[in-house]
């Protein structure tokens, strides 16, 4: 059976920042400051001007399609190497695939169990800047790390909880770590609980962290169903989007017009802000999210609690060429999202526009790579590359 990938995928575009804004401009409407190290960049209230597409971004090879010899399950995260290799997290096996810049499957890195170089589950990988892969597993508490001939390397993390799992934004074998805990599993027999996180430096051989900050994070709706307890996500609900690079960490919470962006020691290095009206979340909006859901909540649930303002980011992303990507939820529609680039000065580059189904895993340069699933849930990671017209 052949396969479809969901969506117009096909239908990549990349968007001018700003008509003549090279390096070391700022772009109309936009302002930069520098203070105590740390550079704000004010965006103004029209983001809608960084996103007028001129160029184009095609596929270049996909990884999971059929025939090819590899399956992708349940693919977690997916980086660049220096050398345009891509390394992918197929936590379901669980192991880690390396992929060579024209899509061939070059190697096969771990498998299921708890000694040097196993898995028992992939949450995120980090390649490094001189070609080695770490690999962080929540389940054992620990990251690996790969490095050519030699056998694999483990490090301690944290020990493994029932109530929230470490997850690393940036991480090395040798140097600091930056982390958050993930979704909280405790429960509540009704009503909402909004989650937050510490930000965690993890000095280099310890397991004990340093807190550098607190950040919003999930917020649930709990419900007593029969003898049972049912959780979900609140409704247009808060989400701290992170991600990371060698050299920095990029973190957004959903409902604020900030994205700030760390160094790897967990300095802050830049502020991206702008003017945001809150969008308020109506009956209409409710009602259609109910109703698109309705099928999967359990019997007699009735429209739960929501949050009162739709979020104002979707997405952030640290690219491997030092560049932070951010995707404004108002620039979305109901099929594609746009993302827009700033350097590491926080200077407009290209934007890129993404189909909305496909997630975005990493970038590098003028190459992307997303996650795509097929009508039947069947992953492939895409590489695109992306090209002036």
């Amino acid at each position: 059976m052949k396969r479809k990938i969901a969506g117009p995928l096909l239908l990549v575009a990349v968007a001018s920042a700003c008509e003549g804004a090279g390096p070391g401009a700022t772009a109309a409407g936009m302002q930069a400051t520098d203070s105590a190290g740390v550079r704000v960049v004010e965006l103004g209230r029209e983001l809608e001007r960084l996103a007028d597409p001129v160029s184009d971004a095609t596929p270049a090879f996909r990884v999971g399609v059929e025939g090819s010899g590899v399956e992708l399950f349940r693919v977690s995260a997916a980086g660049f190497l220096p050398d345009g290799r891509l390394v992918i997290g197929n936590s379901g096996v669980p192991e880690v695939l390396v992929v060579g810049p024209e899509g061939a499957l070059v190697d096969r890195l771990g498998d299921r169990g708890e000694g040097p170089g196993q898995f028992g589950e992939i949450t995120s990988v980090h390649p490094q800047p001189d070609g080695s892969i770490v690999v962080y597993d929540d389940r054992q508490g620990r990251l690996t790390a790969f490095s050519g001939a030699a056998a694999p390397e483990t490090r301690r993390m944290a020990d493994p909880s029932s109530i929230s799992d470490v997850r690393p934004i940036t991480a090395s074998q040798q140097g600091s770590v930056l982390a958050v805990f993930g979704d909280n599993r405790m429960f509540m027999r009704s009503g909402v609980r909004h989650d937050s996180t510490p930000l965690m430096r993890f000095p280099p051989e310890s397991t004990l962290p340093d807190t550098i900050g607190r950040w919003a994070s999930s917020a649930w709706s709990f419900e007593s169903v029969g003898d049972g307890i049912t959780r979900s996500s609140l409704p247009f609900g808060p989400a701290l989007h992170t991600s990371g690079s060698a050299s920095a960490a990029v973190l957004a919470e959903s409902h604020r017009a900030r994205v700030t962006v760390l160094r790897a020691d967990g300095e802050v290095a830049m502020l991206l802000r702008w003017t945001e009206e809150p969008r308020t979340v109506s009956d209409a909006d409710v009602r259609a999210w109910y109703a698109e859901r309705e099928r999967e909540l359990p019997a007699g649930s009735s429209i739960p609690a929501h949050e009162a303002h739709h979020p104002v980011i979707d997405g952030v992303l640290a690219g491997r060429d030092g560049s932070v990507w951010v995707a404004p939820t108002r620039l979305a529609t109901d099929s594609v999202q746009v993302w827009l680039r700033f350097d590491d000065r926080g200077e407009p580059l290209p934007a890129v526009r993404l189909d909305r189904e496909v997630r975005l895993l990493d970038a590098a340069g003028d190459r992307v790579a997303v996650l795509a699933r097929d009508e039947l849930s069947v992953e492939t990671v895409v590489v695109m590359e992306i090209r002036p017209r």
